[in-house]
């Protein structure tokens, strides 16, 4: 009987053993060691050092003028309707991790660069100085020449559209007119200016994109007949506005890993186009000379004439 007795408290305390040891393992895994470890701080599994806003531009290779055989100035569409430019689009409602593109440009002209020295030297929206020379915000231009900027936020354009080209004359003789504000969902497709060269000492049939410009369409009225038209004001200079592309992440249909940026996307030419101009004696648009399914055939033989040129400096 004493056997058995010495037995089962034995067992009974290898039982308690087990039950105090599985307490204090518990216990210890409730008690978070860092705030982190019970509240998520982000909505990532981890921290993404690459989406800090702290990268440059990939440089591009120098062009010396002396080097050019042959350029040719072309300006090109992109409708964001289509399927493969829809990452330009969306989000319409920015999100923590992800702008439009259009959001990125007007967030630009507003925002003072993260590469500024001084916040304080701030000169405004025009400041004419590389990203490195003190306060900076994306430069607005009223012409794809680059030529004639906006001096003030309150000139830009999609700050302020007329929606109607008669206003309201008011007791004192004073006219107003309607207005509102441009939203980066009110663009619907972008224009390009670019530069397609050959560069000798490097032998290669190269394009450089000059200037960007967001098209969008307003709803206006002349009189009580509302019509709607493609507004194309505001440009801006690619060079410039890469130190700000290269700091958004536009959407990677293959892997959420794999972070493509918009600089990327331009680089690597991830888009689909049409053009609509070529540098030509008259500077006319293809749609002055031509229409429908003709202004598309015109298209297709300026971007074949393109590719038969570089394929006519080599011999097999």
């Amino acid at each position: 009987m004493l056997i058995k007795n010495n037995r089962n408290m034995k067992v009974n305390g290898i039982y308690l053993v087990i039950a105090l040891w599985i307490g204090s393992s518990v216990s210890v895994m409730a008690q978070p060691t860092h705030s982190s470890d019970w509240m998520p701080q982000t909505d990532f599994l981890y921290d993404k050092v690459n989406m800090q806003g702290f990268k440059k531009p990939v440089p591009l290779p120098v062009v010396n003028e002396s080097d050019i055989f042959m350029e040719r100035i072309i300006w090109r569409r992109i409708e964001l309707k289509e399927k493969i430019n829809q990452k330009f689009y969306y989000p319409t409602v920015a999100t923590p991790s992800r702008q439009s593109l259009a959001s990125v440009l007007f967030d630009a002209m507003q925002t003072i660069s993260v590469y500024d020295d001084n916040y304080e030297n701030a000169k405004g929206p025009n400041f004419k100085g590389t990203p490195f020379e003190g306060a900076y915000t994306l430069i607005a231009y009223q012409d794809d020449d680059l030529r004639k900027p906006y001096h003030n936020l309150e000139d830009i354009p999609i700050f302020r559209v007329r929606t109607s080209l008669t206003g309201i004359t008011d007791s004192l003789g004073r006219q107003t007119f309607d207005t509102l504000r441009v939203e980066p969902r009110d663009v619907l497709s972008y224009m390009l200016k670019e530069i397609w060269f050959f560069d000798k000492k490097r032998s290669q049939w190269d394009v450089r994109i000059v200037a960007i410009c967001p098209e969008y369409r307003i709803k206006k009225s002349i009189g009580e007949r509302p019509y709607e038209n493609y507004e194309q004001n505001v440009w801006f200079n690619f060079a410039q506005a890469r130190y700000y592309l290269c700091n958004k992440v536009c959407y990677n249909p293959h892997n959420d890993l794999e972070q493509w940026t918009y600089d990327d996307i331009f680089q690597m030419r991830v888009f689909n186009s049409y053009i609509v101009k070529e540098s030509n004696l008259q500077d006319r648009m293809i749609s002055e000379y031509t229409r429908g399914i003709d202004a598309l055939m015109e298209s297709d033989r300026i971007k074949k004439d393109l590719i038969e040129f570089e394929n006519s400096l080599w011999e097999y």
